[in-house]
């Protein structure tokens, strides 16, 4: 989650001062200039956007974002109808499984703290979105 959110967070400053010298050019302003309510408003659900995209594109793509390629995990449907050679997770899937997840860490980590306490070590959000994290073995280099 750590590599994850540095990723995102570098994602959300360039997407913020695109957005912010955007909106001060449209209304001729100077970007100090602007009401914090008309950024949170219209600012907030670009980078919640930008969030899902983010994640979405990974998981949907290899079932692995950066941060989760350097642990080997990756995320796989656990649908019976889920295409069964990749596995993949829809992007209703990758959605319900964002909103989840912020639910789950929302919650003071409730939802995470969930896979500690139960018999298939799943969270809130594998549950809900019918998807799991699996560990994958370390891939052997041919000489």
């Amino acid at each position: 989650m750590l590599y994850d959110s540095l990723l995102l967070i570098a994602c959300f400053m360039l997407i913020g001062g695109l957005y912010v010298s955007f909106v001060a050019g449209i209304l001729k302003v100077e970007p100090e200039s602007l009401s914090p309510t008309l950024l949170q408003l219209t600012l907030f659900p670009l980078l919640f956007i930008t969030a899902t995209a983010f994640f979405s594109f990974f998981w949907r793509k290899s079932g692995r974002t950066l941060g989760m390629q350097t642990w080997r995990l990756q995320v796989i449907s656990t649908r019976e109808e889920a295409d069964l050679p990749n596995r993949r997770l829809t992007q209703s899937q990758c959605l319900l499984r964002l909103l989840c997840a912020l639910l789950s860490l929302l919650s003071c980590g409730l939802g995470f703290l969930w896979a500690l306490l139960s018999h298939d070590r799943l969270t809130w959000h594998d549950l809900l979105s019918h998807s799991q994290v699996v560990y994958l073995p370390k891939e052997k280099r041919k000489h």
